[in-house]
């Protein structure tokens, strides 16, 4: 029987931005794959905060290894929680998708990934007999009354 595949997708990676969310999520992306219940991989969004803009792949690595990748998500409106440039976040979304078939994507955050994350999720992964499909959400940020 083979292990379930796991793509953890996260506001950043912590080798770049090492916040709470990042270190959280990349830790448990290796704990998991280190125990063996699945094969992961871990991808980081990023900007032109964090790298330059290579328009020939919106799609980068980070380190040697192979489970890290970076999306550039350059076009992201954060009052919306919307990618801006929707046509080259899909495009780059379905190669990661296409290339890695998880059966499980677990968001960390949904800061700079987007709401449309979910719908291109659930589009370019339906429901098979021989797998399943969930997405799980989590997020740190809290509200105060000033």
């Amino acid at each position: 029987m083979r292990r379930p595949r796991i793509l953890f997708a996260c506001q950043g990676n912590p080798d770049l931005v090492p916040g709470g969310t990042e270190m959280l999520a990349h830790d448990l992306c290796r704990a998991v794959r280190d125990a063996g219940y699945a094969d992961t991989l871990f991808l980081g969004c990023v900007t032109r905060l964090h790298r330059a803009f290579r328009p020939e792949s919106r799609l980068q690595t980070i380190n040697a290894a192979a489970s890290d990748m970076l999306l550039w998500v350059g076009g992201y409106d954060p009052f919306a929680m919307a990618q801006t440039d929707l046509e080259g976040f899909v495009r780059t979304m379905r190669e990661v998708l296409t290339a890695t078939r998880p059966d499980i994507v677990h968001f960390h955050h949904l800061s700079l990934i987007g709401l449309e994350a979910f719908f291109v999720v659930r589009r370019l992964l339906p429901r098979r007999a021989s797998s399943s499909r969930c997405t799980t959400t989590r997020t740190f940020a809290s509200t105060t009354d000033c």
